[in-house]
């Protein structure tokens, strides 16, 4: 990658100004006065604009936002309004959307896409070193929550919990190896890593209901009577005992 002199000058300033600003305000002081890394280049030039960093020391989301701009404006709207939401990484965003630039697969298309991937990015450990199963979890719960359950802005906080600890399992098992994704893409996916049947069905009980959000959070919510697993995590755990119990006696 060149260096700043190798940019082009038709990008927009005042948003990325509002970038940088932003994040001034919101990453610690060690981070925001780091040296110049390699990946900054040589070529900066000494008269590089101020709102590029104190006293033109740069760092790498403000070579981030560039890339995205550069690669596709629309793509840089969408993130801009999106990913900057509440309990979201607006700046880990924006890194990740950066690195993926080849591999649009990936990618949010819509402000509601980058708002739950931003979400994600944020709750959810390591998942933005997944980007298969990210991708999908913003769809999952783009359309989970926003078009089935149409939850209220009051319901966010909460639905969003249960959408990370369902997240934090489902990314478990796969790294452990107890569930693969090899293979899988679109609604396969999405089901394996979040279906829809969590807002349908009661798994203590085994209650049908229609989909409601309530149903949802019985469902992944840490339930004392479980010894503090949530029903899904409960349910796993009963069928990895079955799985294990019949290898042992029929095998």
């Amino acid at each position: 990658m060149g260096g700043f002199g190798n940019r082009p000058r038709s990008l927009q300033a005042s948003a990325i100004n509002n970038y940088l600003q932003d994040q001034a305000e919101d990453r610690p002081a060690s981070s925001r006065t780091a040296a110049p890394t390699a990946r900054q280049g040589a070529s900066t030039p000494s008269t590089a604009p101020n709102w590029l960093g104190r006293g033109n020391v740069f760092n790498n989301s403000a070579f981030d936002l560039y890339d995205v701009f550069d690669n596709n404006a629309t793509l840089a709207g969408i993130v801009e309004s999106g990913a900057r939401t509440a309990d979201g990484d607006l700046w880990g965003t924006v890194g990740y959307v950066a690195g993926h630039l080849g591999t649009p697969q990936y990618l949010p298309k819509t402000e509601v896409e980058a708002k739950c991937l931003s979400k994600l990015v944020k709750g959810v450990d390591g998942i933005a070193e997944m980007p298969k199963e990210l991708k999908a979890y913003s769809m999952d719960s783009k359309t989970l929550l926003y078009d089935m359950l149409r939850i209220s802005a009051a319901d966010e906080t909460a639905a969003w919990t249960g959408v990370r600890n369902v997240a934090d399992y489902m990314l478990g098992l796969i790294r452990n190896g107890t569930i693969t994704t090899d293979g899988l893409d679109g609604d396969p996916l999405w089901q394996l890593l979040m279906p829809t049947a969590l807002a349908e069905m009661d798994i203590k009980t085994g209650e049908q209901n229609t989909l409601n959000l309530g149903t949802f959070m019985k469902n992944t919510t840490p339930d004392q009577s479980l010894g503090g697993l949530t029903p899904l995590q409960w349910q796993g755990k009963i069928l990895n005992s079955i799985k294990t119990e019949k290898g042992a006696r029929y095998e």
